[in-house]
């Protein structure tokens, strides 16, 4: 009798354990979305839609990097962005935006070429601020406008 009613605990638990693992499993949502396979174009070794990066320091975010679809080419080392949008802090508090209908990323040199459709929305004494910064450091101004 004694026997029976361990068999009937330990059948008990076992099936609390497997509804309890099945209920957890379940409702589990992964952040990463649904993963497709798919052929890849000629050169494109990864494609991430809806691509999202950011950066934080001493738990403060610094920017963060958004677009539509990311296509990395690592034998070129360069990410083709579309869809592009950059939000980046600023010490004051206020920040400022870059758009774009596309963007490549040098990934070894981190030089970011825009195109197509650029919007730069902040304060007038930042861009004042970046343009003077820039041209104190590179020897040909023109370069910059390019």
């Amino acid at each position: 009798m004694l026997n029976k009613i361990r068999g009937l605990l330990l059948a008990s638990a076992i099936g609390l354990i497997v509804f309890s693992g099945i209920k957890i499993y379940s409702g589990y949502e992964s952040s990463i979305g649904n993963i497709q396979f798919t052929d890849l174009e000629e050169g494109i070794d990864v494609q991430i839609e809806n691509f999202k990066l950011s950066h934080e320091s001493n738990g403060k975010k610094e920017w963060e990097l958004k677009a539509h679809k990311a296509q990395i080419n690592q034998k070129e080392d360069t990410t083709h962005l579309q869809k592009v949008d950059i939000k980046m802090a600023r010490d004051n508090g206020r920040p400022f935006s870059i758009s774009a209908d596309q963007g490549t990323l040098n990934n070894k040199t981190e030089e970011f070429h825009l195109e197509g459709n650029v919007r730069l929305i902040g304060e007038p004494s930042l861009i004042k601020e970046r343009m003077a910064k820039t041209n104190q450091s590179d020897p040909n101004p023109e370069a910059q406008t390019q």
